[in-house]
């Protein structure tokens, strides 16, 4: 994953273009430099933060929605092995260190903090530490060495980190799996149990989230040339269920919305959900 994602992307306006099946992303602000590898981000109390994957600072970037600006750079007092997402319930915030690109890594990693430690910091910069951020390991249930266990894609609901494997040996499926958070710190290895798997048709899945209780969208591109002229992103709206475990069920809707290709709109890898 080195391509920019230099546009914040309008969810809202993509329920707009359901009858075509395609949309036209708005660009909203160019990114400065320091989000040029941007993995995930969140709109958290009507602000945006985002941040990187691997070879990149473990940094927390606060940036504005109009302009793109950066306007704090929290330090973050954990290692940055290779940052793929970021959620919220409402308190605490959960960094996804769950990026597995060769697959080789049988315990991954959220980090969770609370979201008053970034209210506490008042100037440009600051750092949360160590002490303030808590370590959740976790394996998948079926976990085999593989390309298949890469995962970029993740959201909070009720109790649970819903996660949605990009699996490049089979670049057609996605796996769901929910990982329960626990009640108190633990330095066990919890389980993160497969639900179901879903046909993305040739969607590589690199971002996630719930638009509300009735809507999720799935973000990606297809693995032919990535990062080449004829990468083709899209979009993956989910609606209509009634159990958030089986979001593929046969009583759930799924539109598939094109949204173009890298070459023009960036190699996506990073949704958010905004009320307006």
């Amino acid at each position: 994953m080195r391509s920019l994602f230099t546009f914040l992307f309008a969810v809202c306006s993509v329920l707009l273009v359901q009858a075509q099946n395609t949309a036209t992303p708005v660009i909203k602000a160019t990114l400065p430099p320091e989000l040029e590898e941007i993995s995930g981000m969140i709109h958290l109390n009507g602000k945006l933060y985002g941040i990187e994957d691997s070879q990149n600072p473990a940094i927390l970037y606060e940036f504005d929605s109009t302009s793109g600006a950066i306007t704090k750079t929290i330090t973050l007092d954990v290692a940055n092995s290779d940052w793929e997402d970021i959620t919220h319930d409402g308190t605490y915030i959960y960094v996804a260190d769950i990026g597995n690109n060769n697959g080789t890594k049988s315990v991954l990693r959220f980090y969770k903090f609370p979201i008053q430690a970034i209210e506490d910091i008042t100037g440009e910069t600051g750092t949360i530490s160590s002490e303030q951020i808590e370590t959740i390991k976790f394996t998948y249930s079926d976990y085999v060495s593989s390309r298949a266990f890469d995962c970029e894609a993740v959201f909070y609901y009720n109790g649970y980190l819903h996660l949605f494997t990009k699996n490049w040996i089979a670049p057609n499926t996605t796996v769901h799996y929910k990982l329960q958070v626990p009640s108190t710190p633990t330095e066990s290895t919890l389980t993160a149990e497969r639900l179901e798997e879903f046909n993305t048709q040739d969607i590589l899945v690199t971002g996630a989230t719930m638009m509300n209780d009735r809507i999720v969208a799935l973000l990606g591109y297809n693995d032919r040339n990535v990062h080449g002229l004829s990468t083709a992103c899209a979009m993956w709206l989910i609606q209509g269920f009634t159990d958030i475990d089986q979001l593929f069920s046969a009583e759930s809707s799924k539109l598939k919305i094109d949204i173009g290709y890298a070459s023009s709109v960036g190699q996506l890898e990073s949704v958010t959900a905004v009320s307006q």
